[in-house]
């Protein structure tokens, strides 16, 4: 019997080694993990996962999405990782990626050079990042224009706010929902994945 999936909070000095014998894992969770290494570079070489989370793994201030690496990647999920400052997408990188969630990176200012090409991503999930990114996505519209949904999650004038952008054959569609018991409910259900 293979590990399938793996939770492990705590710090961590390096995991390459051992990681790269988890040939069979599908899911990985990390919090906590301070590695002062891109922990995308390890975990590139197992070609199965289909759902990443990283929860402050990670102290550098940027992360590289190799081309034809990811193959089966459905779900990329990249938290409170404070000292990013940049995130890098190759061309064939993560062909079948369906949601992407960039969750209070606070130095994270811009969209994913790259992000063009994900062409499969349906979801874009921007949750407490900065004003300046958001910004970004909102000026930029042909980087997105391939993403169905886009969602902010966010404090406004001390209100917890959801907007929506949506892609239409008519344009771009955003829309807000104020309403502080839908926005929670969305919070809590993509804190669950």
């Amino acid at each position: 019997m293979s590990l399938r999936r793996l939770y492990l909070t705590g710090k961590l000095e390096s995991f390459t080694i051992w990681m790269e014998k988890l040939r069979k894992l599908v899911k990985i969770f990390l919090k906590a993990s301070s590695l002062p290494n891109d922990p995308l570079v390890t975990l590139e070489q197992l070609p199965d996962l289909v759902h990443i989370e990283l929860h402050q793994v990670f102290n550098g201030k940027e992360m590289h999405l190799s081309k034809v690496k990811f193959k089966k990647l459905k779900n990329l999920g990249l938290h409170e990782l404070e000292s990013l400052e940049r995130v890098i997408v190759d061309k064939t990188a993560m062909p079948n990626l369906e949601r992407f969630t960039l969750h209070d990176c606070g130095s994270l200012k811009s969209l994913p050079a790259g992000i063009e090409h994900l062409t499969t991503l349906k979801v874009l999930d921007c949750v407490y990042m900065p004003e300046e990114l958001i910004t970004s996505i909102q000026a930029l519209p042909s980087q997105i224009q391939h993403i169905p949904e886009v969602n902010f999650i966010r404090i406004v004038d001390g209100v917890l706010d959801n907007s929506r952008l949506t892609h239409a054959e008519d344009g771009i569609n955003e829309s807000t929902d104020v309403s502080r018991t839908n926005t929670m409910q969305r919070l809590n259900a993509f804190i669950d994945n």
